[in-house]
Formats: structure tokens, C-alpha cells, sequence
């Protein structure tokens, strides 16, 4: 597993007060093909945000604006069941992080049940592959 941040990581974005629109400012122009797009980092940030936060439906919200989001539900289920077995000091609290680590699990499986009907064998290729937004992990790690 690879870090999610670099230390040399120099491209930045701004985003305009009276528009929805994001600007993007990259201040490094001879940008490889392998780098993340800094918006995608942004909103996977604020994705593991609303993780440790607790917040469900701002994950949901969050996550569907992601391309890897089989994995970024995964994560999202083993910090809440983490979270579950080692810092719930209630038995509700408990509950309620598994709750919301199954409901991750079956959203994970839902999108993976998607695409194997639609081609079975790029979804197949989609659990094995791995994600750099999330430090280069597979789905199955």
C-alpha cells in the first residue's frame, strides 16, 4: 500500500464564491497520465471525512461522485467496523456502525453485481485492479 498524499504533490484549485463551477489551477503543467485529478482527491477526502465523522448520508452522497466507488465503500465498511469492535463504548453506537458498515457492503456488492451482469469479465478485472486514489489497493486487500 502505497501513501495517498505526496510530499512534492504541487497542484491546487480554487473554487469561485459565485459559481458551482470548479476551477482548476494546476500549477505544474507537464502533468503524467498517472497523477489523481485534484478534484477527485478533494471529494475522496471529504468522502473519508464523513466516514470518521459518522455522517451516512453525506457518505452516499459523496461517494457517487467517485469512479472507484467499490473501493471507496469497502473502506468505508472496514473503518466503520473498526471503529465498531475498538472505540464504540456503547452498545447503540455499536449497532450502529455495523448497521452502516453492512449498508456500505451491500452498496459495494450492488455496483459489483451491476457490472458483472453488463460484462463479466472487465468486472472481474474492476476487483482486481488497483486504485491509486486510495494508495494503490485493490478491492480485495
Amino acid at each position: 500500500m502505497e501513501p495517498i498524499y505526496t510530499v512534492g504533490d504541487n497542484n491546487c484549485f480554487s473554487v469561485p464564491m459565485r459559481t458551482n463551477q470548479m476551477e482548476m489551477t494546476l500549477s505544474n503543467q507537464s502533468q503524467d497520465q498517472t497523477s489523481i485529478d485534484p478534484v477527485e482527491q478533494t471529494i475522496r477526502d471529504l468522502f473519508l471525512w464523513s466516514v470518521i465523522m459518522l455522517r451516512k448520508d453525506m457518505c452516499l452522497v459523496l461517494i457517487a461522485h467517485l469512479s472507484a466507488r467499490i473501493c471507496a465503500s469497502l473502506v468505508a465498511s472496514k473503518v466503520f467496523k473498526t471503529c465498531a469492535q475498538k472505540y464504540a463504548y456503547t452498545i447503540d453506537m455499536k449497532t450502529r456502525l455495523l448497521e452502516h458498515a453492512n449498508l456500505f457492503e451491500k452498496y459495494a456488492m450492488k455496483q459489483l453485481e451491476s457490472c458483472y451482469y453488463y460484462d463479466q469479465v472487465r468486472a472481474c478485472s474492476l476487483i482486481i485492479r488497483e486504485i491509486q486514489l486510495f494508495g494503490n489497493v485493490t478491492c480485495l486487500q
